[in-house]
């Protein structure tokens, strides 16, 4: 059930889905199955594999796979949590589990059948006074558990406990089916005791196992269980105790869309989202049906649990956290803004479509010198008769990097319009400036950094910025890692340090003052006079980053970067005490 947070809006919760409405479009999937396991009743026993990744319903599968099967009244439908058993327990918890769901008395009378369970020694005298099921299994295990000669009697007795209890129904058609979830969630000892289980002990007729797990990270604790040197044998070590196994894939857009339209409806959310709104939660969450509930959690969460963002219009505050999450480069791009990204990017949206479209009125020609202007670019009229295309390839060298690709999709254009024309921009716009925004932005844990892990003991390094104050907590890093940071304002002060010492990376601006290309000219002139020993590593760590400059970049054999995680990793790998 949706949990009521201090708003009108609704948590979702993160069971299976198991509303009579079909939103993830399983029921087919499960009709499949289900003939498929029940006219394979007499090619037991086997395992069944759901494969899927993270939140894309394997559980809501399995749950309606067992409804459907158990409809049937020769089936039995059990479940065995996998990720609640500890290391050394498993085969105790599975053995139990299956056990229990048969009567009492085909295990007792499995266990009277002496000749065929020979090392069984369960006097008739003990067994007589066993009346419930958990202690007839209970005194079991506790056989099994302090004999090992007992132990490899253990798949007997289960095999003519399940043959006793199928031929109990007059067609020996029963079948007892055991759903294990969650493996992917067990330790890396549990999985395979798990996988051994099923195969050395459970491993009877009658019995199907349908097993749920992501076969990515499966495969990645059987790599480093069995210690095998590639995944090809971690694939080859699970196909042998999983025969069969069908692979959950991504829901269509219709199906997106009705799960996202039931979601939304439960947490009270409908009129919050629109269509575009919906499209780009259903593609940055990649149709995962956790991942959407995540998105919508997150919204009621911060909406409902901080009076600030209360006094925002809640559609704008979604807008905003479509933008943070599902489009953090640009996010950035607002955390510390050089001019207005927003009115920069739509300026340049919208000639990009009126040139891609090559005719045009004359308010539209305005429109499209306007943006062509801004980068010091012929305009439409001064263009010597270069076709519009042309123009717009020239265009794209000079924006940010980022803007081709997002303004090729119509939804952000859409999102970054609407969110800037909404009434609470301003106050959105300076929640994004002040890192407010990103403070909600909950994700995943991630591993620690390389940076961190690698860290800059012994790194000399120059740092060549007219504005070296907006770089302080970056230098503070470095310098509490290890590293030795000075700094220059200029090429002229870049070259005194060079005479006075060695230093293992160079890190540069580019524009300085009036001159946009002052960092490139500087580290082209210096390497063209080869007077002095440059640093071996070379980074130009900039706001605005554009293929005409990531071209630059290359040509100078440099990196070029805006992030201050991918300048600490190149810092990190980067030689000590080399030029």
């Amino acid at each position: 059930m949706p949990a009521k947070v201090a708003s009108d809006f609704l948590l979702l919760g993160d069971q299976p889905h198991t509303l009579a409405a079909d939103p993830l479009g399983f029921e087919e999937i499960v009709d499949g199955l289900a003939e498929l396991i029940l006219e394979s009743r007499e090619a037991t026993p086997f395992t069944f594999g759901i494969e899927g990744t993270w939140g894309t319903g394997k559980s809501t599968l399995m749950g309606a796979l067992r409804r459907r099967l158990t409809e049937n009244p020769e089936v039995t439908g059990i479940q065995f949590n996998a990720w609640t058993a500890q290391e050394g327990q498993v085969l105790e918890a599975f053995v139990k589990t299956v056990l229990s769901a048969i009567k009492p008395r085909y295990l007792r009378n499995a266990l009277y059948r002496r000749k065929a369970i020979g090392l069984l020694r369960f006097g008739l005298s003990a067994l007589a006074g066993l009346v419930g099921q958990s202690r007839t299994v209970d005194r079991v295990w506790d056989a099994v558990a302090s004999d090992p000669q007992v132990r490899n009697e253990l798949r007997d007795l289960l095999q003519v406990t399940v043959a006793a209890w199928r031929k109990s129904s007059g067609t020996r058609t029963r079948l007892l089916c055991v759903f294990v979830d969650d493996l992917d969630r067990c330790e890396p000892k549990v999985v395979v005791e798990v996988l051994e289980a099923m195969k050395l002990y459970l491993d009877v007729p009658g019995l199907v196992f349908v097993v749920g797990y992501d076969e990515g990270i499966v495969s990645e604790v059987v790599l480093r269980d069995k210690g095998y040197s590639d995944k090809t044998k971690a694939r080859d070590y699970l196909e042998k105790f999983i025969q069969i196994s069908y692979r959950i894939p991504p829901a269509p857009e219709r199906q997106s869309q009705a799960l996202i339209a039931a979601l939304l409806e439960s947490s009270g959310t409908s009129q919050l989202l629109g269509e575009v709104e919906r499209r780009l939660v259903i593609e940055g969450s990649a149709s995962n049906p956790r991942s959407i509930k995540r998105f919508i959690n997150r919204f009621v969460l911060v909406y409902g649990l901080n009076q600030r963002w209360r006094e925002v219009e809640p559609q704008g505050l979604v807008r905003a956290l479509l933008l943070q999450i599902y489009f953090p480069e640009f996010a950035r791009l607002l955390e510390r803004p050089q001019g207005d990204p927003v009115e920069e990017f739509l300026e340049y949206a919208v000639a990009r479509d009126i040139l891609l479209r090559e005719a045009f009125q004359s308010d539209e020609r305005e429109q499209a010198d306007r943006a062509l202007l801004r980068y010091r670019l012929p305009t439409t009229q001064e263009g010597g008769g270069r076709p519009p295309k042309e123009l717009l390839q020239m265009l794209d060298e000079r924006v940010r990097v980022e803007f081709p690709e997002l303004a090729a999709r119509e939804e952000f254009v859409t999102l970054l319009r609407d969110l800037s024309q909404g009434s609470d921009w301003e106050t959105l716009r300076s929640a994004f400036s002040q890192g407010e925004l990103a403070e909600i932005d909950v994700r995943d844990a991630v591993k620690e950094p390389f940076w961190l892990k690698q860290g800059f003991e012994g790194l000399r390094v120059l740092w060549v910025d007219d504005q070296m104050t907006e770089n302080r907590d970056l230098v503070t890093s470095l310098e509490a890692l290890g590293a030795y940071v000075e700094s220059a304002a200029d090429g002229e002060e870049m070259w005194a340090r060079l005479e006075k010492g060695r230093f293992d990376v160079l890190v540069s601006d580019i524009g300085r003052g009036s001159n946009p290309q002052a960092g490139f000219e500087e580290l082209e002139r210096a390497q063209h006079d080869g007077v002095l020993e440059l640093p071996a590593r070379l980074i130009f760590f900039t706001r605005v980053i554009t293929s005409e400059r990531e071209s630059i970049a290359r040509r100078l054999g440099a990196k070029i970067t805006n992030e201050a995680e991918a300048m600490f990793n190149f810092l990190a790998a980067s030689p000590r005490g080399e030029t």
